[in-house]
């Protein structure tokens, strides 16, 4: 997971949106976007699991984007 992130994180712009999911809504939440693949990514830890959201295009502000596919695997500790 973290040689994954740090390939979104590395030459990427970041900032803030806002992100749909079927269950829901996240609000002003951070991502960071690769153009060279054209995909924006969101990461998180949360109740045992990481939580990583990628959908399509550069997240546009005062919208919810749409996550294309997540992928969430336990955490390992």
């Amino acid at each position: 997971m973290d040689r994954f992130r740090i390939f979104f994180k590395e030459n990427s712009d970041n900032g803030r949106a806002d992100f749909a999911f079927p269950r829901g809504v996240m609000l002003d939440r951070p991502f960071y976007y690769r153009h060279d693949i054209n995909l924006w990514a969101y990461f998180q830890e949360s109740k045992g699991r990481y939580f990583n959201a990628f959908g399509i295009g550069f997240p546009v502000q005062d919208q919810k984007n749409r996550i294309i596919v997540e992928i969430n695997p336990i955490i390992n500790k």
